[in-house]
């Protein structure tokens, strides 16, 4: 893959790309974007998508299309590698706020695109959450893409809760190849993963929070879990709010916390 496959000032290609970084959009939505800025027809806008999802620029989740995070690693290492001859310039450090009207669009995003931030020093992806997430109810893409994620990047999760349930899904996890602890307190009002020098702080509405624990605790034995209200629960209106943050002096010690942690607890 090139390293500046986008080239040459106000480029279809380069106005594609630029609509992605601010937002995710349909192909549809795209074609309607583009043509309102420039004198261009809907098939030129289809082929240049095609080429740029054929050159990793972007990719397909649905029927969105987002940057390929693959290129955005690309245009790290290039930034990092001008850093070195260039005074003063680092990555953007303004924190990326996103929204998601439901907990199944919440993991998607994180399954596809945040657990595919920059690590180009591969480093282990650690979390600190409350309750631990569930798997049931995603696809075999997303189960396979887990999978992937906890082997390549060798997760260390710390979740607060220890119910039946918790312990349920921490064996799963742990069958997929990550590190789980239970019983490890919280007390921010965001659950937090680490990928690279990225953070991402994941905040939940009270209500949301309220029923999960109620949802988590309830079961005196894992057969008392009730999967139908939690697939209904996945797919419910709820607001969740993701901000994340490019910060390596942070990122580092949040790694090394978690790791104590998981050595001395």
């Amino acid at each position: 893959m090139n390293q500046l496959p986008i080239q040459g000032k106000g480029t279809l290609k380069e106005l594609i790309v630029s609509q992605l970084i601010e937002e995710a959009l349909t192909s549809r939505q795209m074609v309607g974007t583009i043509i309102a800025q420039k004198n261009v027809s809907a098939q030129a806008i289809y082929k240049a998508l095609t080429q740029l999802e054929k050159d990793k620029v972007i990719r397909r989740q649905g029927t969105i299309y987002l940057i390929h995070p693959q290129w955005i690693e690309s245009m790290q290492l290039l930034l990092n590698k001008v850093g070195q001859t260039t005074a003063g310039l680092q990555p953007r450090k303004k924190p990326d706020i996103r929204t998601f009207d439901t907990i199944t669009d919440l993991g998607r995003f994180l399954i596809f695109d945040f657990c595919h931030y920059p690590n180009p020093e591969k480093q282990r992806g650690v979390a600190r959450w409350k309750f631990m997430y569930s798997l049931i109810g995603l696809s075999k893409e997303e189960i396979a893409e887990v999978r992937k994620q906890f082997k390549n990047q060798k997760w260390t999760i710390l979740c607060g809760s220890k119910t039946i349930v918790d312990h349920f899904f921490k064996k799963t996890y742990e069958k997929m190849g990550a590190r789980v602890k239970l019983g490890m307190p919280w007390k921010e009002n965001y659950d937090l993963m680490v990928v690279g020098d990225h953070l991402c702080e994941i905040h939940y509405e009270a209500k949301t929070v309220a029923q999960w624990k109620a949802d988590w605790g309830k079961p005196k034995t894992i057969k008392e879990f009730n999967l139908e209200r939690l697939l209904q629960r996945m797919h419910e209106p709820t607001i969740c709010k993701t901000i994340i943050y490019y910060d390596q002096k942070r990122a580092k010690k949040e790694r090394e916390k978690i790791e104590l942690a998981w050595k001395t607890a």
